[in-house]
């Protein structure tokens, strides 16, 4: 080992200098305060909700605190992504305790119930694990459940657990729960590889960590990347010119808020406008369809089309407002008829579809997009598997007839609603087929 002189350990390392706000700088470089702050502002607004236990809160502070000395010493920032999958199974096991008050539902071979109290994970292990109290016969009961589960004791068992209880949510997530997370921390544990991370990386990882850790204790994030929470709709008018195709064509288009209508130019009597409740900057929205989900957050038809005066008397008479709504697991349903795949449609869609457009095959999927409901949707028509590596970030909830799905919605959906088709949609500019299928 090389003994250095106590000033050069704490000189500021010149590869951590090399990153700022606009990402790798490669003609110049933050001075040493510069760095120093904007390392710690890149982590400064993750933090933890005050429900999480304090023992949980402090190792998570620990980590953050050795993404900030990455200014002197680099090797920091993969020693932060590498020790994060240590306070994530302890946020795990706490949890764990936490969800059951410290007495956890078990059931052996037999039949008989009892409870294993214990306010420590460790002694959970103890008795659990080969040679232990509980080692043979003994699983976790688990309410609603058709069979117990072998006691989750390691972090894969216990991600799939909170998945379990819904203290996860996300289809997306569920990827990275039951495939990345468990090779990750596997590679960190057993060594695979000698690797060296970077600022941003270490920075994303803390975020993430906090996301995961507040959800587990029922908190969101607004703004997140993986658990965000509610997302704000707006009331926004999109109108047209009259297009010469009802398919597609060059027609002119404009997106806008619901109070900027007054302000805009009279188009003329050829363009019509509809009234929607969607999140400004979808980028999506040019594509909107009250009968099929072509935008990337939810969004939903409440008026037209019409004149532009005509939408400015309903809007001055009905004053509308935005709402919230969450944008992860949301269901789709999707037909399969005469060999082709339709686009996906709302369950309250679903169920107010006329008798004639009922039949085919149906699937009713959860997921965070409509996009991935689809592609998944043409795996299975076309019978192939999802991908070599990794299948569709989506869950098959039902499959069957049109009635056998809507009953299924209604149980995955209490007290669903229904929305009659309304044939609107906003002139697509290029051509996009309702179908994809055989010809």
């Amino acid at each position: 080992m090389q003994i250095r002189p106590f000033s050069e350990l704490t000189s500021p390392d010149e590869r951590t200098l090399r990153f700022g706000g606009f990402g790798l700088l490669l003609d110049g470089k933050l001075t040493p305060e510069a760095a120093t702050e904007f390392q710690q502002r890149a982590v400064a607004d993750a933090e933890l909700s005050e429900t999480v236990p304090k023992m949980v809160r402090d190792s998570y502070e620990r980590l953050r605190e050795l993404h900030s000395y990455g200014v002197l010493f680099y090797d920091a920032f993969t020693l932060t992504s590498d020790l994060r999958w240590v306070t994530l199974e302890m946020a795990l096991r706490e949890r764990f305790i936490d969800y059951y008050s410290g007495s956890i539902p078990i059931v052996n071979r037999v039949g008989h119930t009892e409870t294993f109290d214990t306010s420590s994970f460790y002694e959970l292990g103890k008795a659990f694990r080969k040679r232990g109290t509980h080692a043979r016969g003994w699983k976790l009961a688990r309410d609603g459940a058709k069979y117990p589960i072998s006691m989750p004791l390691t972090l894969a068992p216990l991600l799939r657990w909170a998945r379990g209880e819904a203290l996860l949510a996300g289809q997306r997530n569920r990827y990275l729960e039951e495939q990345v997370f468990p090779d990750l921390r596997n590679h960190f544990a057993h060594g695979t590889a000698f690797s060296i991370g970077m600022p941003n990386r270490s920075a994303q990882v803390i975020c993430d960590l906090a996301e995961i850790i507040n959800r587990l204790w029922g908190q969101t994030t607004p703004g997140g990347r993986l658990y965000p929470g509610p997302v704000e709709r707006d009331v926004l008018v999109i109108g047209w010119s009259h297009p010469s195709d009802e398919q597609y064509s060059d027609h002119a288009l404009e997106v806008m808020h619901a109070g900027h209508l007054k302000g805009t130019t009279d188009n003329g009597d050829d363009w019509r406008y509809i009234v929607v409740r969607a999140v400004w900057g979808d980028p999506e929205l040019s594509g909107f369809d009250a009968d099929f989900e072509m935008t990337t957050l939810p969004s939903n038809l409440i008026w037209g089309p019409g004149t532009r005066e005509d939408c400015l008397a309903w809007l001055n008479e009905a004053d509308p407002v935005g709402d919230l709504v969450d944008r992860l697991d949301r269901l789709f349903a999707i037909r399969f008829y005469a060999d082709k795949v339709f686009l996906p449609r709302r369950p309250e869609v679903l169920a107010g579809l006329e008798e004639a457009a009922r039949s085919g095959r149906w699937v009713l999927l959860r997921a965070d997009s409509p996009f991935d409901a689809f592609h998944h949707a043409r795996h299975l028509n076309e019978g192939t598997e999802c991908g070599d590596d990794a299948r569709c970030p989506v869950e098959e909830v039902a499959s069957g007839s049109w009635s056998q799905v809507v009953e299924a919605a209604k149980r995955a959906s209490p007290g669903l609603s229904t929305a009659a088709v309304q044939g609107i949609r906003v002139p697509r500019r290029h051509p996009f087929p309702m179908t994809v299928g055989a010809e």
